[in-house]
């Protein structure tokens, strides 16, 4: 379980790790999905990358339930070599995002970022989570808590 908000105690900020790989330990590489408690739908992002973020203009991520196999699915990477093979409390990591682009018929990749920008909808101020292509930065680092 991950979450993004500043408590636990915000049941809207939860979220379930899926693996394909094992219920168990999570080995880095592996690859998961990210299901949002509340809502039971996934962290998607859109294959096109035609969806731009609100306030960046980087590629759009939301809750989805898309059938569409690649737009739900991250690759869990470490911040460093240091964290080990299995993804423990505490560890920094990186989400990417793995996907054919049929234009240029080219593998790609785009990485989950956030930033403290905040955007307003109906009443609500939400922080942007986004993708993009480029470097990774401190922006792109995700810090795990695991719950039983």
């Amino acid at each position: 379980m991950v979450f993004c908000g500043q408590s636990l105690q915000d049941s809207n900020a939860i979220w379930l790790i899926r693996s394909l790989d094992s219920a168990e330990l999570l080995t880095y590489h592996s690859t998961i999905f990210l299901q949002h408690q509340n809502s039971n739908a996934y962290l998607d992002i859109h294959t096109k990358r035609d969806s731009k973020s609100p306030v960046s203009g980087l590629t759009e991520v939301s809750c989805g339930s898309n059938d569409n196999y690649s737009d739900y699915t991250w690759i869990l990477e470490h911040d460093n070599s240091e964290n080990g093979e299995y993804l423990k409390t505490r560890d920094v990591v990186i989400l990417r995002n793995t996907f054919q682009d049929f234009t240029s018929n080219k593998h790609k990749e785009e990485t989950l970022g956030s930033h403290e920008v905040t955007f307003t909808i109906d009443n609500d101020k939400l922080q942007e989570v986004f993708a993009h292509g480029g470097e990774h930065t401190e922006n792109d680092k995700w810090c795990i808590e695991l719950i039983d």
